[in-house]
């Protein structure tokens, strides 16, 4: 768990690169000017600027499939 605080310390928010922290389930910009909202999912902070992303942060959150897998049946 020490670990994970840790590594929660690095992270920066994705809008503006400020210190985020945790509050509650969710990771939250100190940035007065910012104060971006990000959710905490299978405890997995989802860190996206959904401006710059072809993913939306609900698609996380709704649990919709974000990767494309390739398969057994590849010809490659």
């Amino acid at each position: 768990m020490e670990t994970m605080l840790s590594v929660f310390g690095m992270l920066r928010c994705p809008l503006c690169l400020f210190r985020i922290e945790r509050v509650g389930e969710e990771m939250r910009c100190v940035s007065d000017d910012c104060q971006g909202d990000f959710p905490i999912v299978n405890g997995i902070p989802v860190l996206l600027n959904e401006e710059e992303s072809v993913f939306s942060i609900d698609d996380y959150v709704s649990g919709r499939a974000t990767t494309v897998g390739t398969g057994k049946t590849s010809r490659f």
